[in-house]
């Protein structure tokens, strides 16, 4: 897998994307697209790899913890998200 170096703002756009994609990943369940479904999954992994990265890299405090409150909400994001997964499985 190819990293990138992200910029503060792209992470940004990348957690906002995630959280607005939610509702299209529920159609996607709905309508059995699990392709869609792990792809999904796989880009909100990527995310999080990519915030402790920068988070490792930063020095200003404030944008270290704008960074790691994103991290936290990924985290949650991708717990839930896992969860459709799995019940699309049964």
């Amino acid at each position: 897998m190819t990293h990138y170096t992200a910029t503060y703002n792209g992470l940004h756009d990348s957690h906002k994307h995630c959280f607005e994609h939610l509702g299209w990943m529920l159609l996607a369940k709905h309508q059995k697209k699990t392709a869609k479904l792990r792809l999904y999954i796989d880009g909100i992994k990527n995310l999080q790899d990519s915030l402790i990265k920068k988070i490792s890299e930063t020095r200003d405090q404030d944008r270290k913890d704008d960074l790691e409150y994103l991290l936290d909400n990924i985290k949650i994001l991708k717990r839930y998200a896992s969860k459709l997964i799995k019940k699309n499985r049964k």
